[in-house]
């Protein structure tokens, strides 16, 4: 006879019942998400990197929409507004963390100076670009622009480039 109820979990029990977590080394090291997320990526790496597309800044500098000093603009809004808001900074900005400057939290001066720059860099771009460039770096939505052309997020991420001075040589 068929037993009633939920089916049971694989793994090894406790006494009382509760399954055991499993130990550190065998745990994944890193979460690749589900099945419909790594297909989503393959699709949109379309034969590149598919870590790349796990944000929007990245997925536009790979597929060619944004140049180096764009994405370095992007990342640097993204730094500047991370710090002044303390929110956590994401895993774009830790990836490329060694090119940022270094943290420094506890210098009040500092911060200070960080706040400031991203308050300049705030007033310089006018509101549409600004809030294409906010949904782009700080939210991580990807844009739905694609089809019919990036002009103010492009526009907003050269200007941000000028105002941090990030500009290369060759540009």
């Amino acid at each position: 006879m068929p037993r009633k109820g939920r089916p049971r979990k694989n793994g090894a029990p406790r006494r009382r019942g509760r399954l055991r977590r499993p130990q550190a080394d065998q745990r994944p090291s890193r979460d690749p998400g589900t099945d419909e997320l790594v297909a989503r990526r393959l699709i949109l790496a379309k034969g590149g990197d598919p870590a790349k597309t796990s944000h929007p800044l990245d997925y536009l500098h790979m597929r060619g929409i944004l140049t180096d000093d764009q994405m370095r603009a992007g990342l640097h809004y993204a730094w500047l507004h991370s710090l002044v808001h303390q929110r956590p900074q994401h895993a774009l900005i830790q990836r490329y963390g060694q090119s940022l400057p270094p943290a420094r939290l506890d210098d009040e001066r500092w911060l200070a100076e960080r706040q400031a720059e991203l308050r300049n860099a705030q007033r310089k771009l006018p509101s549409p670009q600004l809030n294409a460039v906010y949904v782009t770096a700080i939210l991580c939505e990807m844009p739905g622009w694609l089809n019919t052309g990036p002009q103010m997020l492009i526009k907003g991420l050269s200007n941000l480039a000028h105002v941090f001075g990030r500009v290369s040589q060759a540009a």
